[in-house]
């Protein structure tokens, strides 16, 4: 689904960026064909940022989080409202809210078959009122803590990341490498392979997105925060992970073809300093994981005193109304 969304996202903005272009150059003519010639870097390197934050990092981040909102497991039961009798869901909204729950929506389904029929057994009606009061005198309170619930959101987010970098590194490496038996190609996709995995950019984005999700559904759970707050941490730090990357990339590629534009060869020196190259490449990335992992440790730590807070005032029983996708 991910690399569906970035190719039609990126087709998408190529389409628009030919459409501006073709509309400069009749507006202003040959002038404005030269100067885009001469600065075609900067189109490039803009279109890296753009791809990097608007498509990879915003859509990825996207999957991430919705892919943990169709997690069903009992230890992210809380989130749904399942674990609610009947007479508590129907208090928050009834089937509507609920339409998983099983209860509710086999007393809708014979509701309706009684109503088509014009028939209703009192009998049956007693029945059904005497197993509400049973499920609500039987009703199992929630045992976790509120920090064993915050860790709960926390491992789900980080398992789903580490399932879609799983997917994505396999892409990247064996299908969009292009080794084609070529040795030092395979050399290549691992080094890539190893690069990618000792920078686990995408667990740390969900690390990063579980805070507001946290206090969405455990700290105030009768809040408003919405999707843009949860991911926006996440789509920086991934966004600026893949735009530093993109960046050496086009430095390199503007490199070569200036190079061989004035005439270079394949056995001349390199026309950039790969040394510093590679210095800014490692102590870029290596900065950003270091400032973002720092960001999330402090968030967290500063989120389970609350958490802790919360426990002994005893201050949130309320549970959310419902698994809402905003």
């Amino acid at each position: 689904v991910g690399v569906v969304f970035e190719g039609l996202m990126m087709n998408g903005l190529v389409s628009i960026l030919y459409l501006f272009y073709f509309l400069l150059s009749v507006i202003l003519g040959q002038t404005f064909d030269n100067w885009a010639q001469d600065n075609n870097f900067l189109f490039w390197f803009a279109g890296e940022l753009i791809g990097a934050y608007l498509v990879a990092a915003l859509v990825e981040e996207l999957c991430k989080y919705y892919g943990f909102r169709f997690v069903e497991h009992p230890d992210l039961i809380f989130l749904t409202g399942l674990d609610r009798s009947a007479e508590q869901a129907k208090t928050a909204g009834g089937v509507n809210a609920y339409k998983f729950d099983s209860q509710l929506v086999s007393e809708f389904s014979r509701s309706t078959d009684v109503e088509s029929i014009s028939l209703k057994s009192s009998r049956s009606k007693n029945s059904r009122m005497s197993r509400l009061r049973e499920d609500e005198e039987y009703d199992e309170p929630e045992l976790r803590t509120v920090r064993q619930q915050a860790a709960a959101i926390t491992t789900g987010m980080i398992s789903v990341a580490v399932g879609l970098a799983c997917a994505e590194n396999f892409m990247y490496v064996f299908f969009l490498g292009g080794s084609r038996g070529n040795s030092g190609a395979i050399w290549q996709e691992l080094m890539i392979l190893l690069f990618r995995s000792i920078f686990p950019v995408h667990a740390l984005a969900a690390a990063m997105q579980s805070i507001s999700m946290i206090k969405k559904f455990v700290e105030e759970p009768q809040g408003h925060i919405g999707v843009g707050r949860i991911i926006l941490p996440a789509v920086m730090l991934h966004g600026t992970f893949d735009a530093i990357l993109l960046s050496i990339t086009t430095y390199i590629e503007t490199k070569y073809d200036q190079f061989y534009e004035n005439g270079g060869q394949d056995g001349d020196a390199l026309p950039f300093n790969a040394m510093i190259v590679n210095i800014v490449a490692w102590a870029s990335i290596i900065g950003l994981m270091s400032f973002s992992f720092a960001w999330y440790m402090v968030q967290n730590r500063r989120q389970t005193k609350r958490l802790a807070l919360i426990e002994v005032r005893g201050t949130v029983n309320e549970k959310p109304t419902a698994l809402v996708f905003a």
